[in-house]
């Protein structure tokens, strides 16, 4: 009798420990799907999200020299003061300066290439440095002034600069068709853009003495990387001819362009 009951009691045990292991398999399989169908969820939201689509229209085409401010190489080597070089609407204001760098740059970088005087006149070795330059370079300008009120404190000013030869190279068919054609040719490409994952790009390339492109490369993403690889193959590709740039004796030239994508960057 005794092993009777305890056959059943066995049985009975063995039938709830296969019922629990059957409901906890159901549960985590349902928590699963529950994760799958909330995961769904968020990339269908984010697919829909239009107020983060760019407009093909919106983006920035713009080819030219690295930075707005710019300054022909035959005025960079006459330049005296650091005045000479500058902006006019940058020194309108000041009444005196107390300290001056100047500096090669890499594109934005400020290399190690530079010299430093107390005062806005150059020194020898100032006069030097920016007459190493080529005819498409960059250099920057740092200084510290006193404005007309004679405040000395936190008073500076920073410049990035272009050097550009004195008749800058061409594109013979226009800027309007050159920019037509990378846009026209980047349009499928560019139709991944989101705004959060844009930034600015930039394609650096030669116009050579003898009108030939080349060197092209990409020294900032655009933030997707077939877009990258699409902007450097139709720069690489422009069709039509260039007119070199010359310097002011009318001798034919090297020039650095930049294409500018997308936004506008440092």
């Amino acid at each position: 009798m005794k092993k009777s009951i305890l056959i059943v009691s066995l049985v009975i045990g063995s039938f709830s420990l296969m019922a629990f292991k059957f409901m906890n398999s159901k549960k985590v399989t349902c928590i699963k799907n529950e994760a799958s169908i909330v995961s769904n969820q968020t990339i269908a939201n984010n697919f829909l999200d239009f107020s983060n689509i760019v407009d093909p229209r919106d983006l920035l085409y713009k080819v030219e020299s690295r930075f707005l401010s710019t300054i022909s190489k035959s005025d960079l080597d006459k330049a005296k003061t650091i005045i000479d070089i500058l902006p006019e609407n940058a020194t309108k204001y000041i009444d005196s300066y107390y300290y001056a760098r100047v500096s090669i740059l890499d594109d934005h970088v400020e290399t190690d290439r530079r010299e430093i005087s107390d005062s806005e006149v150059l020194t020898e070795a100032q006069i030097n440095l920016i007459q190493s330059t080529n005819d498409s370079g960059n250099i920057y300008i740092r200084s510290d002034y006193k404005n007309e009120s004679g405040l000395r404190e936190h008073n500076y000013l920073t410049y990035f600069i272009s050097i550009v030869p004195d008749q800058q190279a061409k594109y013979q068919d226009g800027d309007d068709s050159l920019i037509e054609y990378l846009r026209k040719n980047s349009e499928e490409q560019v139709k991944i853009i989101r705004k959060d994952g844009l930034k600015g790009g930039k394609v650096r390339f030669t116009i050579s003495k003898e009108g030939k492109l080349a060197d092209v490369s990409l020294t900032s993403t655009s933030g997707y990387e077939s877009v990258d690889k699409r902007l450097i193959e139709i720069i690489e590709n422009i069709p039509g001819q260039w007119t070199p740039a010359a310097n002011e004796n009318g001798e034919l030239v090297d020039q650095e362009l930049v294409f500018f994508f997308g936004v506008m960057g440092c």
